[in-house]
């Protein structure tokens, strides 16, 4: 027995020699099988939704979607869309970063909150709650009297990714903008 014993597993299975057999007992590997297949689940779901053609998607991966989507030539590896689907999914790492979906599985060249120019970024139309409402808010605090000239150039920024991004998932910004002068006016 080691002088630094392990504590991984249950309560009742801390002993080193009953780990494998905790893992089994204990139904690790049945809670791990039901978190991947969950996880796998969304990834099938989020990427079939990407390739769909009526999906409004931005970013620069979206791009890449798009001519994959695109295509003309009929699908001869794959049986069915579901099963291009399942193995397309298999090979794209995925991970929400809150405004956009990244498919960066290094970490590397992270565009560190400017998703919608990252080249492994892209954004749908679940994202577009996130978008309108950072857009509203710059708008608010393009409001702000004593905002100085460093505060006003990054809200003008940020408003001119937003109306990117939300024009890109099919958003009309003047119907935006009017919608919060009629808002205002109340």
């Amino acid at each position: 027995m080691s002088a630094h014993p392990r504590k991984t597993g249950c309560r009742e299975c801390q002993d080193e020699g009953q780990i494998p057999q905790c893992v089994h007992d204990c139904g690790l590997l049945e809670l791990f099988d039901e978190i991947y297949a969950a996880f796998d689940g969304k990834r099938q779901a989020i990427v079939g939704h990407w390739l769909e053609p009526d999906t409004p998607l931005s970013g620069v991966m979206a791009g890449h979607i798009r001519q994959m989507r695109s295509r003309s030539e009929e699908v001869r590896t794959y049986k069915d869309r579901k099963e291009m689907i399942e193995a397309i999914s298999e090979l794209v790492y995925l991970r929400s970063t809150g405004i956009a979906w990244c498919t960066n599985d290094t970490g590397v060249d992270c565009a560190g909150g400017q998703c919608e120019d990252c080249e492994h970024g892209c954004i749908d139309d679940s994202n577009k709650p996130f978008w309108e409402g950072l857009y509203l808010q710059q708008i608010e605090l393009r409001q702000i009297d004593d905002l100085d000239d460093s505060g006003s150039k990054t809200v003008e920024r940020t408003m001119e990714r937003c109306e990117k991004v939300l024009t890109d998932l099919g958003i009309d910004i003047i119907r935006l903008k009017e919608q919060v002068a009629d808002v205002e006016a109340i």
